[in-house]
């Protein structure tokens, strides 16, 4: 079970989406997640601003914890069937592959 400021924290991501950050009022916060009042919202926040810093957090830990799990996962598909990124081999006799000469441009590397 989520404790009432991720309850609260959550609800205001919710208003924020909907109409953004600086036309979100504390009342509407209120409203969506269900608080008694203004005196019960500053129990858990000091200010809007302490709310928002609260809805960034949570939001940039769930985005990271989404990313790690993607990370975690073992790839489904085998080497042969990813794409290739780098260029072929030079074939043997070849003094300079093709792509050798596009990277001139470059400068050495």
């Amino acid at each position: 079970m989520k404790d009432r400021r991720t309850q609260i924290i959550e609800a205001a991501t919710a208003v924020m989406v909907r109409q953004g950050f600086g036309d979100t009022s504390i009342d509407e916060v209120i409203r969506e997640s269900g608080l008694c009042g203004k005196g019960h919202f500053y129990h858990y926040f000091k200010s809007k601003e302490e709310l928002g810093y609260a809805v960034l957090k949570l939001q940039f830990e769930s985005f990271a914890e989404r990313g790690l799990t993607a990370l975690r996962e073992p790839t489904r598909s085998s080497p042969r069937s990813l794409p290739r990124v780098a260029p072929p081999e030079p074939r043997v006799g070849r003094s300079q592959p093709r792509w050798h000469r596009s990277t001139r441009a470059f400068g050495s590397w």
